[in-house]
């Protein structure tokens, strides 16, 4: 152990730095942190640097991975349709176009609304698109296959009302309030049939 140079010294007869006016306004040193701005030199092992490349591009494609999903509503998906009640159609459509409009990317296209569409389908209805699709792959091209529209009126015409004219005026004809109604309910049903 190597002597201090105050071994011996008396702690009170030690002048403080606060009782010298000279050490009171000198300013204190205070290292500078240094930061390197420059990217450090590559290291000459030629593994080293293929890890680092290797790791930096994982880091990258991890960071593009983590971009949002898109939005998916909780829309309510549309009853089965099985053709047994032609009234059902219009309702089916209906409920299809809000989903749609609920979910725009996932149906951007008129592909992926027919094919949507078409797995709420059962019974004769399914069974009269099973035969279209197959016919399909036998060559036989289906234009209701790409676009929506198309697919709707192959619903109608197949599985909709056969004179819907007619039924909406036999059902106007018969519209009438019932004890306890509202104007509103009566107004309602009125606008569907002339809709």
């Amino acid at each position: 152990m190597e002597p201090s140079e105050f071994h011996g010294v008396n702690p009170s007869t030690v002048s403080h730095v606060d009782d010298d006016p000279d050490w009171v306004d000198a300013p204190i040193p205070v290292s500078t942190p240094v930061f390197q701005t420059s990217p450090p030199v590559a290291n000459c092992n030629p593994i080293n640097n293929q890890l680092v490349e290797a790791l930096q591009q994982l880091s990258e494609n991890l960071n593009r991975g983590l971009a949002p999903k898109p939005h998916q509503s909780k829309a309510r998906i549309p009853d089965i349709f099985d053709g047994s009640d032609p009234h059902k159609l219009n309702h089916f459509l209906f409920q299809c176009r809000l989903f749609f409009y609920a979910n725009p990317l996932q149906f951007s296209t008129n592909e992926e609304k027919i094919n949507f569409a078409l797995t709420y389908l059962s019974g004769v209805v399914q069974d009269w698109f099973e035969v279209a699709l197959q016919q399909e792959d036998l060559g036989y091209m289906q234009p209701w296959l790409s676009t929506w529209h198309l697919f709707m009126d192959e619903l109608w015409v197949h599985f909709g009302l056969l004179d819907p004219v007619g039924d909406v005026a036999n059902l106007i004809d018969n519209l009438c309030m019932k004890p306890g109604d509202k104007i509103a309910t009566y107004n309602m049903e009125f606008m569907q049939y002339t809709a």
